[in-house]
């Protein structure tokens, strides 16, 4: 899309909703499981902006993650 980049592909999506403030809170469980320790992992959001380009989403910055126990 012009004016955007998706710097992954959507392994797993999920429709997170913004509240009354603007903003959003995502929590997820990780395991107590040692071998999952030292994972790396990478997000990425795309926001709905109605006639902003033809796919109507703008995509943030990526953040990349790694896991400690």
């Amino acid at each position: 899309m012009p004016g955007c980049t998706a710097y992954l592909s959507p392994a797993a999506a999920y429709w997170l909703g913004v509240g009354f403030t603007g903003t959003q809170t995502w929590e997820i469980a990780i395991p107590f499981v040692p071998g999952v320790s030292g994972e790396s992992f990478y997000l990425q959001r795309s926001v709905y902006v109605p006639g902003y380009n033809p796919g109507w989403l703008v995509f943030t910055n990526a953040l990349a993650g790694t896991v400690g126990l």
